[in-house]
């Protein structure tokens, strides 16, 4: 799964940025994952993180990041069908069409809440819900088991652009 990490002392910047409470500063983290370039990871400014690997990794799918993170996340939930994760990924390529498909793990500190996000790409930027993808993903709740039985730990949403500029999108 995850190839390394190294710490790294905390930036000058970050140590004179006031911190919320509720976010407990960490030490910046190089995350070198199989798909993507290295990035810094700074645990103090994403507290939706997972707080472990895959450290804020978003993923494109058919990359073995994609599959790590559905396996990380299966491992998490040993309650859940692993089978179901690949089921939900199918179905949903299969009503996105040609857009791109990531995913990544979002966590709610408050709520103690662990999902999967995954996101469509291609979108003009001023698109308006609904978008057609998401909806036909949406109703296969009721005639596709897997979907129902991940339904409150996976989600679908739509973004403007590419993957590989989801950066540049305000």
């Amino acid at each position: 799964m995850l190839q390394r990490i190294e710490f790294e002392d905390e930036p000058e910047e970050a140590a004179l940025a006031p911190v919320p409470e509720f976010l407990e500063r960490g030490r910046p983290v190089w995350v070198y994952s199989k798909s993507q370039k290295p990035y810094l990871y700074r645990p103090w400014m994403n507290p939706c993180s997972p707080g472990e690997w895959p450290y804020d990794l978003q993923a494109l799918r058919g990359t073995e990041d994609y599959e790590d993170i559905l396996e990380w996340f299966a491992q998490k939930h040993p309650h859940l069908l692993r089978e179901d994760f690949w089921v939900v990924d199918r179905e949903l390529a299969r009503c996105a069409g040609d857009r791109q498909i990531s995913v990544y793990v979002v966590r709610d500190p408050e709520e103690h809440y662990l999902g999967l996000q995954f996101t469509l790409f291609g979108y003009a930027p001023d698109a308006k819900y609904p978008h057609p993808e998401i909806e036909a993903f949406e109703s296969l709740y009721e005639s596709v088991p897997a979907i129902a039985r991940l339904w409150l730990v996976a989600h679908a949403n739509a973004w403007p652009g590419r993957f590989e500029d989801r950066h540049l999108v305000k």
